[in-house]
Formats: structure tokens, sequence, C-alpha cells
């Protein structure tokens, strides 16, 4: 366990950092907070899902903030991720009791991809490629229809 300084990880008498990734607008203001996670080569992530306001790429950038410490590192420019695109759903009637594999094609699809239902469920998707995934239909209390959405949060 350790903590993130200058791009390395060294080690923490608190255990694990909680690192958040910060969006700011013009370098400074703060528009939203979000965990992130170490990914394999210590490379820090995080999925900040859609910014409401239709910002200028060139205003909005992500610094990375460490609990108890602060801002530790310079601000970066923000790399968006267009929205994904669901072309297809296999079967396309499911049992009540849900955890039936829907087969889902598309475009844009990546990791970390979400299915979320109009009832207010969701469930991670595994992703298989680019225009490929499977979720998991939820439970749901009775029989209906309802609408799939595919994105990130």
């Amino acid at each position: 366990e350790g903590v993130l300084l200058r791009n390395r990880t060294v080690p923490s008498p608190r255990g694990k950092p909680t690192l958040y990734c910060d969006v700011v607008l013009d370098g400074r203001a703060l528009l939203h907070r979000v965990p992130a996670t170490f990914g394999d080569s210590k490379d820090v992530t995080c999925d900040i899902g859609a910014i409401l306001e239709p910002f200028p790429d060139t205003r909005v950038s992500v610094r990375i903030h460490q609990s108890g410490v602060g801002v530790i590192t310079t601000v970066r420019p923000l790399q968006a991720t267009p929205s994904p695109v669901l072309d297809s759903v296999n079967p396309t009637v499911v049992f009540t009791e849900g955890n039936t594999s829907l087969e889902l094609r598309g475009q844009g699809f990546l990791p970390g991809m979400m299915c979320f239902f109009d009832n207010g469920l969701s469930s991670m998707a595994a992703y298989l490629s680019d225009d490929a995934a499977t979720c998991k239909a939820p439970e749901v209390a009775q029989a209906g229809s309802t609408v799939l959405h595919v994105g990130f949060v």
C-alpha cells in the first residue's frame, strides 16, 4: 500500500491512499470529484460520467487529488470518450427471475460499460470487443416492458 508521489507509489503508514479525479474548469473551478483507481501500470483512472454543461474541451481538465494531502498532480487535458451506441439486444424477451445473459451489439463499447434499465436497475457489462458485450438482465417484480441503455457512470 502506498501514496502516489511524483507518479510513483511510496509506502503509506495509513494503508492504501484514497484518490479522486477532480474535473476542473479553466484550471481552477472544481466541477466534479469522483473516486480514482490504480491501473495495472500504476496509472490512475477514473470514470467521470457525463459533464452536464457543454464546455469546450480546451476549458475542462482533470487533476488527481489525494485525501488528506490535496492536489498531487498538475492539471491534465480531459480525454473524453463518446457514448456507446446500442444497435441490438438478444434475446429480446427474458423471465422476471433475471440473470439472463443479454448479447449486445453496437459501436463504441469499452471496458467499464454499464447496462441501465428504465426501471432504475443496472448491471455491469462484460466487454467483448468494440461492438460486442454481454450483461445480465436484473430480476423484476412483475412482467412488463423495459428499455435498455448502455453507457458509463
